[in-house]
């Protein structure tokens, strides 16, 4: 599956960054988000590198889901053995307290370890809790 979207990304970025580097790179404001001017201006090798392994989503910010599809693909088996482990209850309390840690603990946890800038820490620890939840819902629900 990651290998399809991957090839599904690169297909994407293959017929429209060149296409917003030669339309957008003069662009004019046109809302009060300063991210969407600013992104086409200077040609960055190690952006467009980040953008195409899928570390940064800055050139085509429609694939705001990607880092965490991908979390969730890798985490996937890990989240299924631990659902068939525990009973219905075990599985919601777990899923609140993992939200909890998700939410409130990991990031803060990370400032004082040096971690902030970890981007595999960033990741798979730090994510967004309601997409980690509802990855979590979905995974009960469907096993």
């Amino acid at each position: 599956r990651l290998k399809g979207l991957y090839k599904s990304r690169w297909k994407v970025m293959a017929v429209f960054i060149p296409i917003a580097f030669i339309f957008l790179s003069n662009q004019g404001y046109y809302s009060t988000n300063s991210t969407c001017f600013h992104n086409y201006d200077n040609f960055n090798w190690s952006e467009l590198i980040a953008n195409i392994c899928g570390l940064s989503d800055s050139y085509n910010l429609e694939w705001w889901f990607f880092k965490s599809y991908v979390a969730a693909l890798i985490t996937f088996l890990l989240i299924k053995k631990i659902i068939r482990r525990f009973s219905v209850y075990g599985n919601i309390i777990l899923m609140v307290i993992g939200c909890l840690l998700i939410t409130n603990i990991f990031p803060y946890l990370g400032n004082f370890a040096g971690l902030s800038n970890n981007f595999i820490y960033k990741t798979f620890l730090c994510p967004s809790a309601p997409y980690t939840s509802c990855f979590w819902i979905g995974s009960f629900v469907t096993s």
